[in-house]
């Protein structure tokens, strides 16, 4: 018999009772006929009442499962309360589940799932949202992942949403997921408050495209985000901020200190007419430059009126390993510090 690894969950489950009819015959493949018909009285119920997994609270539910000829299936319609939404799955079936060969067809939506808790478990972030959607073809076969719906989160005023899921060798060490990401009207005020990034206030719009994530990291993707017009909010942003796009640009913060001499001491932020960036990673390099050009100078933060702030990229085609972007991210001194430069 093939070995197989379960996964582990952060699972806290209060209380479970069950009565699962079994015919179980363990094979390393479906039988010939294919998944056997299951009728309603070979169905068991699994009941729960109560259960945290990965931080998130599940109401109670009672589901009708079966385990028969190497196949479990869940009988639906069901709806299980997830995190003050709820979760409805129609079909949801595992042939083979302990072998590596393993098959899952799943048909389900999800609706205003608050995603609160999950952002604060899984990324140490306190911020409101809610996730909605679902998939009416989502498969696994041959450790291929496909699947035809997709996601969308309500967070910071506007919209993300996930599309294009695909998946190769799921089920191994080596498994790539891939996926597209847009998200639409962001305020940037909400979605920075909670972080360390610096002040900066306005409204983004993007994407986050040809995302492939290998062995727990991004492999590829395509990052662009720029701000757009609307009407009654500020464009403001603060000198650690503008210190944080300096890192990501250069690899140096030395920003600080040329703008808190003189006059500019007593200014926290500074305005601005326009902001966007485009970030690409293929293999082992990023690659980083400014989304907003006039006269043929290129900026990553574009100033409003005479006392705002320029924030100018002078390497638009720079290359920057990996090991050294990661190292940027932590705030750390790296290469060049002539590739950004700062205009008041």
């Amino acid at each position: 018999m093939s070995k197989s690894k379960l996964p582990l969950l952060a699972l806290l489950v209060s209380v479970l009772s069950a009565e699962l009819p079994f015919r179980f015959i363990l094979a390393d493949t479906t039988p010939t006929g294919g998944s056997p018909d299951i009728s309603p009285r070979e169905h068991g119920t699994v009941t729960l009442t109560g259960a945290h997994i990965f931080g998130v609270e599940v109401g109670k539910a009672a589901v009708d499962v079966a385990f028969i000829d190497n196949v479990f299936t869940i009988d639906g319609p069901v709806v299980i309360p997830v995190s003050g939404g709820e979760l409805s799955v129609d079909a949801f079936t595992v042939t083979n589940p302990f072998f590596p060969g393993r098959e899952v067809t799943a048909d389900f939506e999800a609706a205003d799932i608050d995603m609160t808790p999950i952002l604060a478990a899984n990324w140490g972030v306190e911020m409101a949202g809610a996730l909605s959607g679902g998939y009416d073809s989502l498969e696994i076969e041959e450790g291929t992942l496909s699947g035809t719906g997709g996601m969308i989160m309500d967070i910071a005023g506007g919209e993300v949403a996930v599309t294009n899921l695909w998946g190769a060798e799921v089920f191994s060490s080596r498994r790539r997921i891939g996926m597209d990401i847009a998200f639409e009207d962001i305020s940037l005020e909400k979605i920075t408050e909670p972080t360390d990034v610096g002040r900066v206030s306005g409204v983004v719009s993007g994407s986050l495209t040809d995302l492939i994530i290998a062995y727990g990291e991004p492999q590829r993707f395509v990052f662009d985000v720029r701000t757009v017009e609307k009407r009654g909010i500020p464009r403001r942003v603060s000198v650690d901020f503008v210190d944080n796009i300096s890192i990501l640009g250069s690899g140096t913060d030395i920003f600080t200190e040329a703008l808190n001499k003189g006059v500019n001491r007593f200014v926290g932020e500074y305005r601005y007419s326009e902001m966007g960036v485009h970030l690409e990673l293929e293999g082992a390099y990023f690659t980083v430059s400014g989304t907003v050009v006039d006269g043929g100078t290129e900026y990553f933060i574009k100033r409003s009126g005479p006392f705002g702030i320029n924030v100018v990229n002078r390497n638009p085609n720079n290359s920057i390993r990996f090991k050294d972007m990661m190292s940027r991210l932590k705030r750390m001194q790296v290469e060049s510090k002539e590739d950004i430069v700062i205009e008041k």
